[in-house]
């Protein structure tokens, strides 16, 4: 059995500072049947620099302003050549040099009604210490109320994006949970637990109570795009605490 390309899609923007340490982590695959596309958001600092220093990587690249993540993303998909999709952010980096031949190894094993799969992630601090890792097996009811895969750990099957369509770019923070909704609302992914994908830093914009709001209104409105009604005790719970650290912040 061949093996199977996997499609790796950056998207920066003023990423001068953590760019070149997730290039490394990508350049230091050793496996061979991979590609990196790279869309840049029209970026005013040295990443245009850094791009350019390791152009040898990259399969397609742009550099144009864009309206947010999912947008970028979007931009990337026509140039994806590969039977599997994994995102990753530049301040992300690749966990070790085999990750992706481990990744390939599982994923071929897989039947065709699995097209999501998953490993972990380890959220690191400033230091490179890590935090905690994310990453537990398949939980429906808690990701039906919320994101719960690390989308750092997750593999995607191209054929989903032909199936669903794009991202939603009306979302700025929850567009990959819910996109997924529209395959895991009917299907189930398959966890790797031996499989640890990249680390992320931890804390930043997502700490920020103003976006964690934001983050959790577009998590109810995914869910109802999808037919999922109801507001899950879960989500009240979290919007509370999110509004109360707004008040006293």
């Amino acid at each position: 059995m061949p093996e199977p390309l996997i499609s790796v899609v950056l998207a920066t923007f003023n990423a001068s500072k953590t760019l070149q340490r997730c290039l490394d982590s990508f350049r230091a695959q050793d496996y061979p049947a991979k590609e990196l596309i790279l869309i840049d958001g029209g970026s005013s600092d040295k990443t245009l620099d850094t791009i350019a220093e390791n152009k040898d990587l990259l399969a397609y690249w742009e550099s144009a302003p864009d309206r947010g993540i999912y947008n970028a993303w979007n931009k990337a998909l026509p140039h994806v050549r590969g039977e599997w999709v994994y995102f990753i952010g530049a301040d992300d980096y690749l966990s070790n040099p085999g990750v992706l031949n481990s990744a390939a190894a599982l994923l071929r094993a897989l039947p065709p009604a699995r097209r999501v799969a998953y490993g972990q992630v380890d959220l690191v601090n400033p230091e490179g210490r890590v935090w905690t890792t994310a990453g537990q097996p398949w939980d429906r009811a808690g990701f039906m109320q919320a994101m719960t895969l690390p989308h750092q750990g997750v593999f995607q099957h191209r054929s989903l994006f032909k199936e669903h369509g794009p991202f939603d770019e009306s979302f700025q923070i929850v567009g990959d949970y819910e996109f997924l909704l529209r395959e895991l609302k009917g299907r189930d992914p398959v966890f790797f637990p031996s499989l640890k994908v990249a680390a992320m830093g931890h804390g930043g914009a997502s700490s920020n109570p103003e976006n964690s709001i934001r983050a959790l209104k577009e998590i109810a409105r995914a869910r109802s795009k999808q037919g999922i009604g109801g507001f899950p005790a879960r989500l009240y719970l979290a919007f509370s605490r999110a509004y109360v650290r707004r008040m006293i912040a």
